[in-house]
């Protein structure tokens, strides 16, 4: 089973202190409020070439669920990403993640057409998130607590149907908690993958 989406976030750090104040209020006030645990297992080669050409290979893990692998790329006008993603046996899982064998597959196939060699593509590191998130009709929005390679750090996210509207959402929220817009922050597989640790 395979996906292909487009996919507009607006994302920024917060404090530990602001972070925990909306966490208070999102469960004090917001009766759907999802708590979701998941990892991200990044790869890349070891000089990090697909970070380079802005493009991201994860799996996403979440307890009770398939294990998912995505390869996410920035959409061609720039503003927002395109993600292909497919579903993984627990053998694919874990030949990809101890093996670097790649599945057959969408992923695989895009790779191959961007002009990379599946086999110089490593698991590099793991990023864990605790998330608490609200759906919307138009839009959902979160805030998480992440962990990875010894760094622990905090950021809010709004996803939408334009990047405009997650930014003019996220511009609401801003004005709503009261936290400055002026930090926004890379992506999860960024900061990951810039903080590991080399042997």
């Amino acid at each position: 089973m395979h996906s292909v989406e487009k996919e507009f976030e607006s994302r920024y750090f917060l404090d530990k202190e602001k972070y925990f104040e909306i966490a208070s209020d999102i469960f004090r006030h917001h009766q759907d409020m999802k708590m979701i645990s998941q990892k991200n297992q990044y790869f890349d080669t070891d000089e990090l070439l697909l970070r380079e050409n802005h493009i991201t290979i994860r799996i996403r893990v979440i307890p009770h669920r398939a294990a998912v692998l995505t390869l996410k790329t920035r959409n061609e006008d720039g503003k927002g990403d395109i993600e292909i993603s497919q579903t993984l046996s627990y053998f694919q899982h874990h030949a990809l993640l101890h093996n670097s064998h790649f599945p057959k597959g969408i992923v695989a196939l895009k790779l191959k057409g961007l002009g990379f060699a599946l086999t110089d593509i490593k698991y590099q590191c793991t990023l864990h998130t605790k998330r608490m998130q609200i759906d919307k009709e138009n839009y959902n929005f979160c805030i998480d607590e992440n962990h990875y390679n010894d760094i622990t750090d905090y950021n809010i996210e709004v996803e939408a149907d334009t990047l405009e509207n997650a930014e003019k959402i996220m511009k609401e929220l801003s004005e709503r908690y009261s936290f400055k817009i002026d930090k926004k922050c890379p992506g999860k597989s960024t900061r990951a993958l810039l903080s590991r640790k080399k042997d």
